[in-house]
């Protein structure tokens, strides 16, 4: 899928330069301590659609592809998020 492709590309981008322009991370850590392949992406109780009957009645594989769109949107939304305030805070800075 193009959107998808789309996402990796963005979060590849993002995560090259991360240790260099991040201001909390200091170190690379370990994926293998970090991820749990047997656990979900993304919280099913986050989905206001979480009680839907189309969602109910989809499959696992796509149950588990929704979950990961819903990981990379909570985290596209926080990164815009700082982003947001980051840029504000400089723009009143030099008015």
């Amino acid at each position: 899928m193009q959107t998808i492709s789309q996402c990796h590309s963005l979060l590849s981008k993002i995560s090259n330069v991360w240790e260099k322009r991040s201001q909390v991370k200091k170190k690379e850590l370990n994926p293998a301590l970090l991820l749990d392949a047997s656990k979900p992406d993304f919280r099913i109780d986050l989905l206001p659609f979480k009680d839907h009957p189309a969602f109910l009645a989809s499959s696992q594989e796509t149950k588990d592809k929704i979950l990961s769109c819903g990981c990379i949107s909570s985290r596209l939304r926080i990164l815009l998020t700082s982003c947001f305030f980051k840029f504000f805070s400089f723009m009143g800075s030099v008015m």
